[in-house]
């Protein structure tokens, strides 16, 4: 079993505001073709735009 923290993975800040870690998918931590999952921490006023992808993608929101 592979354990990933993601407190260690930088991911990207957007200037939508937001910061985005991808832990499953294409070049990720844990690789997946059809699969993204990522930890994406919204700053205040920040937003996710309407965007796409060629893989299945999963948001669960935790606070907020």
């Amino acid at each position: 079993m592979n354990i990933i923290n993601v407190a260690d993975i930088d991911g990207m800040e957007f200037p939508a505001g937001r910061r985005t870690r991808v832990l499953v998918g294409p070049e990720a931590p844990l690789e997946a073709e059809r699969f993204v999952m990522g930890h994406v921490t919204i700053y205040p006023g920040g937003s996710v735009p309407v965007h796409s992808h060629q893989q299945e993608e999963v948001y669960y929101i935790a606070a907020g």
